[in-house]
């Protein structure tokens, strides 16, 4: 198994790190006091800078304005200025049915920190929260309650709440045909290792659904594509993907999932499309040759994608599932973004350094010239800026989208050739080989 890093987790080629939270949708299991009599009652920890301790029972959600089971329940807590509201909503067994918060069943579980005069959200918060039973009689005072934050606060197995909302797992996607899924807070002999989850053959690359549930999988040695389903950690589905299935996209409502298929032929090399409720292929589009990495306007409407070996990009019209037209854009196109605020995908081609973009319009901007040897392309998550990383210079290019010019070269360490670079709230990383 590849050593890890947490601050950059990377791989040879197209390899990744993602968290997967714990905490929604989880099963109420022994939770149901809200609506099942003689069931104990809830006790919600919540920590914001100052602990506290909300507590929430059966009786105090009879006090609500729902009355029948299987609506919606929340209820808000206020203390020394600061509202919490705690809200549970039960998730619908199937599209279009309505569903009870029942023992046993799924519900997603959301927290709500406002101030309480102005009712405004409070930011740069970082909540922990824990939910834990209750012994149905037993007297609670806000001590208790800091007591036990203090025992769930310890990484030990001495006490456990019954659901900590706190927790996440790192995955690992290893050269070997396996995904290795971490818990980093806690651990049992030594080892953080949650579980290993077993692929039909080693990963290329892979996309998470946005609810959590599913994880995609490329397999190029099958021209496969691996559905696992998180809550189980069990590959549920094996897709038939193409010839060389590498890139993969989930478009922004996550109807269908892209897959970049590097064929060594013209007739199959391109992009399937894959329906990620039916998992049937929807279409299966020619583009150029080459790696194909893509990208998509905000709307879903158009889809870009690169053919490295063609130096062209095709634009997909999505609603038609229709190849529209190759682009021109330079010497072997290794990376595109797609801002928002310019309206505009950005291109980087690693033969020549040119960045090129293509407008609302799909007409080519003047180039951006840069060296030869960039390799991957991020826009900053307010769209102001683009980042591009050159494994020959040891660089990272910045440039303004506004004025569409060159206005920064960041030295980095050596040989950063990554096709991935990453944001946080301040700060740009790259993964690095």
């Amino acid at each position: 198994m590849r050593s890890l890093r947490f601050v950059s987790c990377y791989r040879k080629e197209r390899k990744a790190c993602a968290k997967v939270r714990k905490e929604i949708p989880t099963q109420l299991a022994n939770f149901a006091g809200i609506h099942l009599p003689g069931k104990a009652p809830l006790t919600i920890a919540l920590a914001v800078a100052l602990v506290i301790c909300v507590q929430f029972s059966s009786t105090v959600f009879g006090q609500g304005k729902t009355s029948k089971p299987g609506n919606s329940q929340s209820q808000t807590y206020r203390q020394e200025g600061v509202a919490v509201e705690f809200r549970i909503d039960p998730i619908p067994a199937a599209k279009g049915k309505v569903s009870e918060l029942l023992e046993g069943t799924e519900a997603t579980v959301r927290f709500k920190v406002t101030d309480a005069n102005a009712g405004k959200v409070l930011n740069n918060l970082r909540p922990a929260v824990w939910i834990d039973k209750r012994d149905a009689g037993a007297a609670s005072t806000p001590q208790a309650c800091r007591e036990k934050v203090q025992s769930f606060l310890q990484s030990g197995f001495n006490r456990r709440p019954n659901i900590d909302l706190n927790s996440y797992f790192i995955l690992t996607l290893n050269d070997e045909a396996n995904i290795s899924v971490i818990d980093p807070l806690s651990g049992f002999g030594g080892s953080k290792l949650y579980t290993i989850v077993a692929l039909p053959g080693p990963g290329d690359d892979w996309v998470m659904s946005a609810d959590r549930k599913r994880l995609y999988v490329s397999i190029p040695s099958l021209n496969q594509v691996a559905v696992v389903d998180i809550p189980s950690w069990k590959v549920v589905a094996k897709l038939n993907a193409g010839v060389g299935p590498s890139r993969l996209a989930l478009q922004n409502d996550g109807k269908y999932l892209w897959v970049g298929n590097d064929a060594p032929n013209a007739t199959e090399s391109g992009v399937t499309v894959i329906d990620t409720v039916t998992l049937d292929v929807a279409a299966r589009i020619t583009t150029g040759l080459g790696h194909h990495e893509i990208a998509f306007t905000p709307d879903d409407a158009s889809a870009f994608v690169t053919n490295k070996e063609s130096g062209t990009v095709s634009l997909i019209d999505i609603r038609r599932l229709a190849h529209v037209k190759d682009i021109k854009v330079g010497s072997q196109p290794a990376a595109l973004a797609f801002s928002p605020l310019s309206q505009t995908v950005y291109i980087v081609n690693e033969g020549d350094g040119a960045i090129t973009g293509i407008d609302a319009k799909f007409e080519t901007l003047v180039p951006i010239k840069t060296a030869p040897g960039s390799v991957a392309l991020r826009v900053s998550p307010d769209g102001r800026f683009g980042f591009v990383v050159n494994h020959k210079t040891n660089s990272v290019y910045i440039f303004d989208l506004s004025t569409h010019r060159l206005i920064h070269e960041v030295p980095v360490g050596p040989n950063p050739r990554s096709d991935r670079v990453y944001h946080t709230v301040r700060l740009c990383t790259r993964g690095r080989q």
